[in-house]
């Protein structure tokens, strides 16, 4: 999935939020996506970014929610670097 590409996932109540597609990373063997909600203005302050692990099931890639709150601070400090590194280097 390319940047600025959307998604709609279902939350643990089956609501469905659209999300913008940010960046993906690879980390630890694992593929992951980060996303923030469709909605969020561009000049917003403050921005929440949803991690989400990429599984293979057969030939479809599914979007998995990190149980493990190790792994995905880990994954969520390493995509902010990658994000940071990203907007230093449009700055230069």
């Amino acid at each position: 999935m390319e940047e600025g590409m959307f998604a709609i996932i279902q939350d643990e109540d089956g609501n469905e939020i659209e999300l913008e597609h940010v960046k993906t990373i690879q980390f630890e063997d694992n593929e992951y996506m980060g996303f923030i909600h469709a909605d969020t203005p561009e000049d917003a302050d403050e921005v929440e970014i949803i991690v989400l692990r990429v599984d293979d099931e057969g030939d479809e890639e599914m979007l998995i929610t990190i149980e493990d709150e190790s792994e995905l601070e880990r994954v969520y400090t390493y995509l902010l670097t990658q994000l940071e590194e990203e907007d230093e280097d449009f700055d230069d």
